[in-house]
């Protein structure tokens, strides 16, 4: 990629077994793991914590993301997150969380709509607070306009997925993107962009041209445990535009996250047709 220093990296879920992936192949080519650590409020990923342990005992940064689910109460997903983060052993300084916004395949496919972006900014706002940084979040340009293009969202870091080998991928607003989700298949960190079926292990692969944020705390620790959501107040409007204001400050570029197209095949599910190239 033009402009800086390329870093590789994967995410994974259940879909993949800790115990098969090829962890000192990985770890010589690519920097992080990010690990899907539930998927709304009642699923949480079986091998959330053995990946998160792996990927550590290899040198690689870790983070975890939540599987957003428009038909579950917002605060619901957010203590089962904060629950799973917690046990799987997130601590401060591991990437930021992210949230990753797409279609919802289960019980029937729930596509993204404008009717989602309210549940959507209180989760996103609820991780900002609780960890210390603008979560991420993982959507595609077409998602983001089918969300309504929620200007609030750009000044997240954003994680973006699109399965073509090129250095401008589609990204919401076209905005300058931190991670791009660019192939699914066997770990090539180096291969062409796009959806190779067949092989072993099948993972999702990115490439990020900026450090990742990090959460700055965690909300189990001390003081500043939570046993609720935070709810909304002054304070925490205030901590969120401070923390906004910080990403604008530091030109901290977009990131995406860990396609569910790909997942979508392996499991058997319905996928979404491609995103257009141009803005949605």
């Amino acid at each position: 990629m033009a402009g800086g220093v390329v870093m590789f990296g994967i995410d994974v879920s259940h879909h993949q077994s800790p115990a098969s992936l090829p962890w000192d192949k990985i770890a010589a080519t690519s920097s992080f793991c990010i690990v899907r650590a539930t998927y709304g409020a009642g699923l949480r990923d079986r091998q959330c914590a053995e990946h998160m342990r792996r990927a550590r005992q290899v040198g690689l940064a870790v983070g975890l993301y939540h599987f957003y689910r428009p038909s579950q109460p917002v605060e619901d997903q957010i203590a089962a997150f904060r629950a799973a983060a917690q046990s799987a052993g997130y601590e401060a300084g591991d990437i930021i969380p992210a949230l990753d916004v797409e279609a919802d395949p289960i019980p029937s496919m729930q596509h993204v709509s404008p009717a989602w972006e309210p549940g959507v900014k209180r989760f996103a706002d609820a991780l900002t607070v609780e960890f210390g940084a603008p979560c991420l979040i993982y959507i595609t340009q077409r998602e983001f306009g089918m969300l309504g293009k929620p200007s609030w969202m750009v000044a997240h870091p954003l994680w973006v997925a699109h399965y073509k080998d090129t250095t401008k991928p589609a990204t919401p607003g076209n905005q300058p993107h931190l991670i791009h989700q660019h192939r699914v298949g066997p770990y090539d960190p180096k291969g062409p962009g796009g959806y190779f079926d067949g092989g072993s292990p099948q993972l999702d692969q990115n490439r990020a041209t900026g450090p990742l944020a990090v959460a700055t705390r965690v909300p189990w620790a001390g003081a500043e445990t939570r046993s609720e959501p935070p709810a909304a107040g002054a304070d925490d409007d205030a901590e969120l535009a401070r923390l906004r204001a910080l990403v604008a400050t530091q030109q901290v570029d977009v990131v995406g996250t860990l396609r569910a197209d790909g997942m979508r095949e392996m499991a058997g599910l319905e996928t979404q047709p491609p995103e257009p190239e141009g803005d949605a």
